[in-house]
């Protein structure tokens, strides 16, 4: 999960405007001076105060309604006297904006996977500023990661030599300067002048390639329009240094020799093969508006995949197999008309998921069996009610009939609170609980479907064909009817131990809390599994301890050569938590395969946390019954609802 962060899109708007204002006072002629931006404010104060209301006619457009159909104002316009004049941006107008941010932002997140070769990525923006994008299969998630959440703004700058870059630190540099980094360690300052020659907007191919003694430089390939302010700036700054900027660092400080004509410019930083590779795909798919934070991921690696795949499609076969195996042996024939219902049940859920191309993950396997145990349960509700209307003297057919009628309002009470469930998990979850509340839903809509058609339509047809007089012997469940269970007769040591408990759950709560996941604390989680031999914790326990991340925690899990290692969310915000893993992954990689990374930052786990108190609260539904509304028949005799509830 991606995130636009609206401090990166309010610095970039205020800087736009910054330069809009001085521009469109210089068009009109007035004179100005003191043009600054801070926070969510622009000042600039105009010489001639007789000025003023021409200066803000001239600025007026900036207060304009965003778009045509928009009645969102970017800045509030309004004299401060003196000849001041201030433009405050708006909440608005900044909501506005980062949405539109947003979705510029993920046409090049699928171009810069289209270019890494990756043709089933999944990328959709999730609220106002957040975009989620799922892979299948990718080895590299940190190359991933880089590649995404990087701007990609490359720029070329000449450098200003009127001062020192420790005089303009120390002092004030010129308004059109600014000083700026290298990535070196320690990095290096430059003053450079703010205004590019060329960016990343003018930049229509990049390739990466070899240069001179076989370095992996970067060829770049500039429109017409960057080609001539490149040869003119060159031409008149011969024997001068350039800065080449990507993302406001400095990558490079050629020489200027001669002009460069042409358009075709090669780019040179000391890049590795890949990092050549990964700049060519960066600036052949475009830049983004703003660098993107990574605030969660969730990384599962193809081992761990493959056996998790395995061991769900087992434990759901072995599940279905039993539902089976116990409907038949308690129905009989029944038994295998709910059968049939069933698996047309799941049939029907892969088909609904396939035709509307939502991902089936493996929580949503979960919720396929889960609605297995659900249509039984449907059906077993069903056939507890024939054979009670069977047993108050009623004909099978009439019996089958009454049957299905007075078991819908249960089975549809049941259901729809079920489903109230679903849906609370479906708009308040996130990543995988979101899975599992997509295949639920299909699953009830489908379990009700099965029920009161496919399985009433099988046993009409055999009433109708066969013309039963009584119930097949193949149901068994009469066996019930025997027993007597004194429940309440413990009732009083039952309510006393479950006051009990209730205390000392409390205590327990109010003295220890809780212990939260990274869900909801925050931090990361990662499996390891040891590439050779047995996995060594001490180890491990003591070179993290090395890396200052804070209380780590490891622990062996599944076998000698897994590891369990969590460690506590960071001060830092979002970027704390992926430099943890960062810094795992050198400590560690070389030894330990990384089978599954979980990383949740701050951001992520209070809106968790925010979301799971609300659906708590909401999965209190008052639609406790509805049973009442939609019965079709009598109220079951007084005899048989008890035998049938207890069971059920």
């Amino acid at each position: 999960m991606l995130k636009a962060e609206p401090e990166d899109v309010s610095q970039i708007r205020l800087s736009a405007l910054v330069s809009e204002v001085g521009s469109r006072l210089r068009s009109a002629g007035i004179a100005y001076t003191g043009l600054s931006g801070t926070g969510s404010v622009i000042d600039v104060r105009v010489r001639d105060s007789a000025s003023v209301d021409a200066a803000t006619q001239a600025l007026l457009p900036l207060a304009a309604p965003l778009g045509t159909d928009s009645k969102t104002i970017e800045a509030t316009l309004a004299p401060a006297g003196g000849g001041l004049i201030r433009l405050t941006l708006t909440e608005a107008g900044l909501a506005y904006r980062l949405s539109e941010t947003v979705g510029t932002v993920i046409p090049v997140l699928q171009r810069r996977l289209a270019e890494m070769g990756i043709s089933r990525a999944v990328v959709r923006r999730q609220g106002a500023d957040r975009i989620v994008v799922q892979i299948p299969g990718l080895q590299d998630p940190q190359r991933l990661k880089d590649i995404l959440s990087q701007a990609g703004d490359l720029s070329f700058h000449t450098i200003d030599m009127s001062m020192s870059v420790e005089d303009a630190v120390n002092g004030m540099p010129p308004a059109a300067s600014q000083v700026v980094y290298s990535a070196d360690d320690p990095p290096i300052g430059y003053l450079v002048r703010r205004q590019p020659i060329i960016s990343s907007r003018d930049i229509t191919a990049a390739k990466a390639t070899l240069g001179a003694e076989n370095a992996s430089v970067v060829d770049v390939t500039l429109d017409t329009d960057g080609a001539e302010r490149l040869a003119q700036v060159t031409a008149q700054n011969a024997g001068t240094t350039l800065a080449i900027l990507l993302d406001g660092q400095v990558i490079s400080t050629p020489l200027i020799r001669t002009a460069i004509t042409g358009g075709a410019v090669q780019v040179s930083g000391n890049f590795s093969a890949e990092g050549a590779n990964d700049l060519a795909l960066l600036l052949h798919s475009g830049a983004l508006p703003v660098a993107l934070t990574v605030v969660e991921e969730r990384t599962i690696g193809t081992g761990l995949g493959s056996d998790s795949i395995s061991a769900a499609l087992t434990a759901g076969t072995i599940g279905a197999l039993l539902v089976l195996v116990f409907m038949f042996g308690f129905y009989g024939f029944f038994g295998l008309v709910a059968n049939l219902a069933v698996i047309l049940n799941v049939v029907m859920i892969v088909a609904v998921l396939s035709a509307t191309g939502l991902t089936l993950t493996l929580p949503g396997v979960a919720g396929i069996i889960l609605t297995i145990g659900m249509a039984v349960d449907s059906n077993v509700l069903i056939y507890e009610r024939i054979r009670d209307e069977v047993r108050s003297g009623r004909p099978l057919s009439e019996a089958i009939q009454f049957g299905f009628s007075r078991a819908f309002a249960a089975i549809v009470d049941a259901n729809i609170t079920t489903l109230i469930a679903a849906v609370i998990l479906l708009y308040l979850g996130t990543g995988t609980v979101r899975g599992f509340a997509v295949t639920l839903a299909i699953g009830i809509v489908t379990t009700l479907f099965t029920a009161f058609t496919l399985t009433r339509v099988i046993l009409s047809e055999w009433v109708r064909r066969r013309k039963p007089v009584h119930l097949p012997d193949g149901i068994r469940t009469g066996v019930f009817d025997r027993l007597d269970f004194r429940f309440m007769a413990i009732r009083n040591y039952v309510f006393s131990g479950l006051a009990a408990l209730s205390v000392v759950s409390t205590l327990l709560f109010a003295t220890l809390g809780m212990n939260l996941g990274i869900d909801f604390a925050g931090g990361s989680v990662l499996e390891l599994s040891a590439r050779e031999g047995e996995a060594d914790i001490a180890d491990i326990t003591e070179r993290l301890n090395g890396l200052n991340l804070g209380a780590v925690e490891v622990k062996s899990v599944g076998g000698p050569q897994g590891v369990l290692v969590r460690v506590p969310s960071r001060d830092g915000g979002e970027n704390a938590e992926q430099s943890s893993v960062i810094l795992i992954r050198g400590e560690l990689e070389d030894a330990y395969e990384f089978r599954r990374v979980e990383v949740v930052g701050p951001s992520v786990s209070g809106e968790l946390t925010r979301a799971a108190t609300i659906g708590v609260l909401a999965s209190f539904s008052p639609f406790s019954s509805i049973s009442g509304s939609v019965s079709n028949g009598s109220s079951p005799s007084a005899q048989s609802l008890p035998r049938c509830m207890t069971f059920c």
